[in-house]
């Protein structure tokens, strides 16, 4: 587990105009007909990445609003998973966005990486699945693989 920062802006490629189709949001503020759902991870380690919602703005999040990336904002997200680890073993997924850790809200990427690896094990987390904008693994793991600080 660990956050990624990237050089990526906020404006899209030349290739790619914004998005700007508004999304309604639900009760917690994130883009509506998502779900819910918590994973217990019993191992030391996720075997997993974070970055923000706004740094996969041209990558993950590529075929999505602005607007559904400004409402998953500093989030964490799940951008990267090891087959066989932990969260691979747990069903976290990419674009599923890290809510809650043992009950503690997790607003920010470097929040997520020590509120995981300090937490107590097992450890619940708790995710949400937007339903849309998401990218497909094969349209952005290439543009996906960074250096972890």
């Amino acid at each position: 587990y660990s956050s990624v920062s990237s050089d990526a802006s906020n404006s899209y490629d030349q290739d790619h105009s914004l998005d700007d189709t508004p999304v309604t949001l639900d009760e917690r503020g994130l883009p509506s007909g998502g779900s819910y759902y918590n994973a217990r991870v019993t191992t030391p380690m996720l075997g997993a990445i974070f970055s923000s919602g706004t740094e996969l703005r041209t990558t993950l999040f590529k075929t999505a609003s602005n607007s559904f990336v400004e409402a998953i904002g500093t989030r964490p997200v799940i951008s990267f998973t090891i087959d066989g680890s932990a969260a691979d073993t747990a069903g976290i997924g990419l674009g599923h966005v890290l809510l809650k850790v043992n009950g503690e809200d997790v607003t920010h990427t470097d929040q997520a990486v020590k509120v995981v690896g300090a937490a107590s094990r097992p450890m619940t987390m708790e995710y949400y699945i937007p339903n849309k904008g998401i990218s497909s693994r094969s349209d952005c793991t290439a543009s996906l693989v960074h250096s972890p600080r």
